[in-house]
């Protein structure tokens, strides 16, 4: 079973991927700190950001990845 970190850390690569994408209050305070960074490099949607979401652009889906990676530091 799963530790409740090692769980978000998996909703984290999984919500990633999808075209809904992931809740931004799913990830911690410094975690967030990479949104403007990620829209910035056209990896993620920055309206869907405004609006509470972390949906990947195209690019993004291609270096999913990376968000992750970028996210969870």
């Amino acid at each position: 079973m799963l530790q409740p970190e090692a769980k978000r850390a998996e909703r984290v690569l999984l919500e990633t991927r999808i075209a809904d994408g992931l809740p931004a209050e799913v990830l911690t305070t410094d975690e967030r700190r990479a949104i403007p960074e990620l829209i910035a490099e056209e990896l993620i949607d920055g309206r869907a950001a405004i609006r509470g979401r972390i949906v990947p652009t195209l690019r993004g889906r291609l270096l999913a990845d990376t968000v992750v990676h970028r996210l969870l530091g």
